[in-house]
């Protein structure tokens, strides 16, 4: 996940340091200037990072708080401003949203709270039925793979 000058790694089931060692050596070797940041968990059984964290505009992202260790929260609240996601929400993938401009936001259909409190934010929050699609697993983040941010 891009944030400025760095790219965030959760470090969960899929991810390893190793892996994020790799990463950070092939954007060296492409002239890539962006630090690789390891992104903690503190619980087991976490695949994807913007299952449970997912930057929605610049400064704002979208948070399940109850996965990550106090030092990581703290990281988080000192560069976003953080709209929680609750169990629930994170167990439907609701926090894995796709932000398709810095001000744009996609959001599944049935996400009515989360929408709410992006669009009160100043977001425009477009929705989508992607209930077939997460099915597989895979929300909107993951299933369409954003290589750029705009």
């Amino acid at each position: 996940m891009l944030h400025t000058g760095t790219v965030l790694v959760g470090l969960g089931e899929e991810t390893s340091r190793t892996g994020v060692r790799a990463l950070q050596r092939e954007l060296a070797r492409h002239a890539v200037a962006r630090e690789v940041r390891p992104v903690h968990f503190a619980v087991d059984g976490i695949v994807h990072l913007d299952d449970h964290f997912t930057i929605v505009a610049p400064g704002t992202a979208l948070i399940h708080r109850n996965v990550f260790a106090p030092a990581q929260l703290r990281w988080f609240e000192q560069y976003f401003d953080l709209v929680d996601v609750s169990d629930h929400e994170a167990r439907a993938v609701q926090a894995n949203v796709l932000a398709i401009a810095p001000g744009t936001v996609i959001v599944a259909a049935g996400s009515d709270r989360i929408a709410a409190q992006l669009a009160a934010r100043g977001l425009e929050v477009l929705t989508v039925d992607y209930s077939e699609v997460t099915r597989i697993p895979g929300a909107l983040r993951c299933t369409t793979l954003p290589l750029t941010r705009a």
